[in-house]
This record gives C-alpha cells, sequence and structure tokens, in this order.
C-alpha cells in the first residue's frame, strides 16, 4: 500500500514545502524545485536555465564550495533541468538536515555571480554543448525536431539551447536578470523527504521566511496552431544508420487524457515485448530499434515515434511499415494482458519512487507545481481506470498522418 501521508506549508514570502516521512531510514532527502525551464528563456538567450543549474554549484556568499560541505556531512547532490524546471537535492544523514537547508538557503538568496565563476561555467556548458549536440552522432536530433514540430512555443529550442553563442554572449548582467526573476521563494518548493525531527517547519522559517521575494507573472506563452497537413524534412548527416522520427502533437501534462496518450505510447514502444517492437524489429526485421515516449511537458508537447533503420532496408519502406503500424493500430484489438502490463508497470514504478527519497520530493514537487501535490497520487486511481476503449478511441484520433510531423535523418 502506498504511503501517501504528507503535509505541505507555505511560508510568507510564497515558498511552498512538502513534508514527505520515512520512518525506517537514517537519511533525508532535502529538494528544493524552481519553476524555471529553458521555455522561460528569451529566444535570443537560450541555454539560461540549464546555465544555471552549473553555475547554482559555483558558490554562495557563505560557501565557497557546494559540494566540499555536502561531501564533509556524508552527503550527496545533484540537479537536472528540463524545458520546464530545474530541480536540486541533497542526500545526507537525516542528523545534517541543518546543513542543507542553509546551503540550499545561501545559494537562494546570496549566489556568488561574478566574472570568473561565470565564465568558468559558461565553458563547461559551451564544451557539453559541442560534445553532447555538435560532435556526435545524432546530436543535433532535437534541435532539427524541435524547430520542425513548434513555431510559436518556446518548446522549439531544446534545454541545452539554441546555440553555444548564446551562451557564450551571455553577461553578468543578463544571468543576474534570470537569477532574480526566477531563483526566489515565490517560485520555489522545497520538499523534505525521509526522516526529519518534529520541529522541522521551524527551520525552514529560520533558513527561508526572510529571503526577499517577488509574485512571479501567470506564464501566457504562446502555442501552436494544429497542423492539417503533414509535416516533412529530410536531412542528411554523417551518422552511420537511418532514423526515422513521427511526432504527433498532444497535450500538456494535466491534461485528463495524459494518461491514457501515456499508456498508449507504452503499448506502442517502451520494451521489447511493446507492439512496434515486435512487429518491425522481431518479425519483419526492418528496424533495429524503436520507441514511443512523451515529452511529459507543461504545455502541449508531442508523442515521439523513433527508429532505427537497419542498414539494409530501405527508408521509404521501413517509414511505410511504421505507418502501417500505427494507423491500423486498431485493427489488432488491445488484450487485456496488453493493459495489465503497462498499467502495471506504471504502478509499480511508482510504488517504488515512494521509497526513493529524491525521487518522491521530487514527484511531489513537480505535481504542486501544476497545482497539487496529491495529483501523485491521484495517478495510482487514474491509471487503474483506464480502458481499453479509452485507448483504441485516442489512437482513432490520434494517428492521423494528416496531423503529424515526419523527420527522416539519414546517413550521408
Amino acid at each position: 500500500m502506498l504511503n501517501q501521508a504528507f503535509n505541505k506549508g507555505c511560508l510568507s514570502n510564497g515558498l511552498r514545502y512538502i513534508l514527505y516521512p520515512v520512518e525506517d531510514t537514517s537519511l533525508v532527502c532535502v529538494n528544493m524545485f524552481y519553476f524555471v525551464g529553458s521555455r522561460d528563456e528569451e529566444p535570443d538567450k537560450t541555454g539560461f536555465a540549464h546555465l544555471f543549474e552549473h553555475l547554482m554549484f559555483a558558490g554562495s556568499e557563505n560557501v565557497p564550495s557546494f559540494d566540499n560541505e555536502v561531501e564533509s556531512a556524508g552527503g550527496v547532490n545533484n540537479a537536472f533541468t528540463t524545458q520546464d524546471y530545474t530541480d536540486y537535492f541533497i542526500e545526507l544523514p537525516a542528523d545534517n538536515i541543518e546543513l542543507a537547508l542553509w546551503l540550499e538557503s545561501d545559494r537562494m538568496h546570496h549566489l556568488n555571480i561574478n566574472e570568473r565563476s561565470l565564465n568558468i561555467q559558461k565553458n563547461v556548458v559551451i564544451e557539453e554543448f559541442k560534445e553532447t549536440h555538435l560532435n556526435q552522432p545524432y546530436g543535433d536530433l532535437f534541435h532539427i525536431l524541435s524547430d520542425l514540430c513548434f513555431t510559436n512555443s518556446p518548446y522549439r529550442w531544446p534545454t541545452i539551447g539554441l546555440s553555444p553563442e548564446h551562451i557564450e554572449k551571455a553577461t553578468i548582467k543578463d544571468v543576474k536578470l534570470f537569477y532574480d526573476k526566477w531563483y526566489q521563494p515565490s517560485n520555489a518548493i522545497l520538499a523534505i523527504s525521509g526522516k526529519f525531527q518534529d520541529n522541522i517547519e521551524d527551520l525552514i522559517k529560520k533558513y527561508f521566511e526572510n529571503i526577499p521575494s517577488n509574485p512571479i507573472n501567470e506564464r501566457n506563452y504562446p502555442l501552436d496552431n494544429p497542423i492539417d497537413h503533414q509535416v516533412k524534412k529530410i536531412v542528411k548527416r554523417d551518422v552511420p544508420l537511418n532514423l526515422i522520427v513521427i511526432a504527433f502533437p498532444v497535450p500538456g501534462r494535466l491534461s485528463t487524457d495524459y494518461s491514457t496518450y501515456d499508456i498508449l505510447s507504452d503499448i506502442l514502444g517502451n520494451d521489447n515485448s511493446s507492439r512496434l517492437y515486435t512487429s518491425l524489429v522481431k518479425d519483419k526485421k526492418l528496424f533495429i530499434s524503436v520507441d514511443a515516449s512523451l515529452m511529459g511537458s507543461v504545455d502541449p508537447g508531442l508523442m515521439l515515434i523513433i527508429g532505427i533503420v537497419k542498414p539494409s532496408v530501405d527508408i521509404k519502406k521501413a517509414e511505410a511499415a511504421l505507418w502501417d503500424e500505427l494507423v491500423n493500430f486498431n485493427k489488432k484489438p488491445i488484450t487485456d494482458r496488453e493493459l495489465d502490463k503497462v498499467r502495471n508497470m506504471y504502478i509499480s514504478s511508482l510504488s517504488m519512487d515512494i521509497y526513493d527519497l529524491q525521487k518522491v520530493g521530487f514527484e511531489l514537487s513537480f505535481y504542486e507545481a501544476l497545482g497539487n501535490a496529491e495529483l501523485l497520487f491521484e495517478n495510482y486511481k487514474i491509471y487503474k481506470s483506464i480502458t481499453k476503449e479509452d485507448i483504441m478511441n485516442l489512437a482513432d484520433r490520434l494517428f492521423n498522418p494528416d496531423r503529424a510531423f515526419v523527420l527522416n535523418y539519414l546517413k550521408k
């Protein structure tokens, strides 16, 4: 049975906090979620959210070396950035929780942004951009795909940014403006999961309540209009194998149908027993791999079907076979076994995440940012309630070749 017991609160400066107690552990995880990602950037200043993931470890007023402080307390820490949010966490022995709160409050209020630290982190991020997106096979795939599928939405650039030049040109003034706007209590959620004292709320107030804050304006980013014809692009690169992407526009994370889209994508291409893999890799031997997934974005995003074509197979034949599977999805009715498998995989994953202090802290923060942390546990019931008819009706509406983006990423 899932432990669904947690408490929530909010400080006078707008900082929300979530307390998820776990008794049978000696550890605690302090998770600081900032509701800022690459969609919040300016089109000519992209990559800033990811840059800040690095800058937040570069030292603050009272902590010249963040990592050293955490490691000396027997802890570990890390962070990750997406198009919608940036998440930081410190996991350490429960007796040292006050250190973690002090560290997070110091870099929330007194991050040490100077020319030296900025130049060091800019170089790190630029090298990462070159290594992962410019100098490896398929590295620019999501730059091409984002530009193909989004015209107005800020999802039209990936988290790493449009170009390393945007980071290269970033000034102290630019990054301080970004920090002052987004890295403040009213745009953050503190989640503490694990073992903590009864006075934990007093400690949260001690370290965070005096940090000044301004309200964040409601986000009203432009969205893209529905398409009524297929949009296709063909690129050639120095890669070993041809690759096909079919992308369908889907609603955002708060859509009432989101969980149905999620189950549909898992039936299609979650693992080696999924429909696409079984048909196109095992039986017809046209692809080396085929996967299906959702962006999982806050605003409307994409369902992505990505297949790597076998060397001897013509790209047109492979794409036709992929479309045949999609448009004829309902000619092979969903079985109880298929539906039970993917539902059970989700529920099992949720159940295991509850025992991972960092994951449960992040998930609760994410759903709280969307509106209500309780949504995490409501998903348990929602996924169990989805029927075969729900999925087949959705497949009928979704798999229309005239409402898809297609990318042929070919070897030269």
